[in-house]
């Protein structure tokens, strides 16, 4: 799976942008786009956020975490926990017709089965996700110039 600095990129250029265009609409130096692509720097929460927002995505398609490349426009889910759990099904079920024989014929059956075990695999997932090293060094950068520490 992509990192963030390429799916950053590749967004960037999905909405024909130029690097010191998208600096320009989140008002920030022209040469923070160029730093962020290269994986010299890594944005605040703050500025994440306005990164996601300004290119339509989902923070997990952005981080690199998920394939599933979320915008607004496909109203396929309204709350951030629909989110992640249709992000995780996709992901699982994805894994398991690319290992089994899974059909048209099949999919009702299989898509029970991993639902049940999903449920299990779930806390696996949270794990990972928490894990995450951009996470961390978002939240460590925010919370620690927020709080002065």
């Amino acid at each position: 799976m992509m990192q963030f600095s390429q799916r950053l990129r590749e967004l960037r250029k999905e909405q024909k942008l130029t690097q010191a265009q998208l600096a320009t609409v989140l008002n920030y130096g022209y040469t923070a786009i160029a730093n962020y692509e290269s994986g010299r720097n890594e944005p605040c929460m703050r500025d994440f956020v306005k990164l996601v927002n300004v290119l339509n995505t989902n923070a997990d398609y952005l981080l690199g975490n998920s394939d599933i490349k979320c915008t607004q426009e496909n109203h396929l889910w309204q709350e951030k926990e629909d989110q992640l759990w249709i992000a995780f099904l996709y992901s699982n079920i994805k894994q398991t017709a690319s290992q089994n024989d899974m059909t048209k014929e099949n999919f009702d059956e299989m898509y029970s089965e991993i639902v049940t075990e999903s449920a299990y695999c779930l806390f696996k997932a949270i794990l990972q996700l928490l894990q995450n090293k951009l996470y961390y060094n978002i939240v460590k950068q925010s919370i620690t110039k927020e709080l002065n520490i």
